[in-house]
């Protein structure tokens, strides 16, 4: 059996973290008309997905449910590696 790993640089603070490339919190970059916790727009969607750590959601988690947004989502395993056979597909 084999797994696979990404790493990457959380949005929100910038470290370097590890985790499954597919169930990671991640977020369209924002184009710089707002704010992370606001509302994406359509310029946003049309920008490239970007990692956050576990710590960066939970810690926006309290501002975003303060702004009336949905908390970030974490599933199980976001922060583990992957089976590779998994990414297969």
């Amino acid at each position: 059996m084999s797994f696979t790993l990404a790493v990457g640089t959380c949005f929100g603070c910038g470290n370097i973290f590890s985790f499954h490339p597919i169930k990671v919190c991640s977020l369209y970059s924002p184009c710089g008309a707002h704010r992370v916790n606001e509302p994406t727009c359509a310029d946003c969607a049309r920008q490239p997905r970007v990692p956050l750590c576990l710590n960066c959601v939970k810690a926006a988690n309290p501002q975003r449910i303060a702004a009336g947004l949905a908390p970030f989502e974490t599933l199980p395993g976001a922060y583990e590696a992957a089976d590779a056979a998994d990414l297969a597909t």
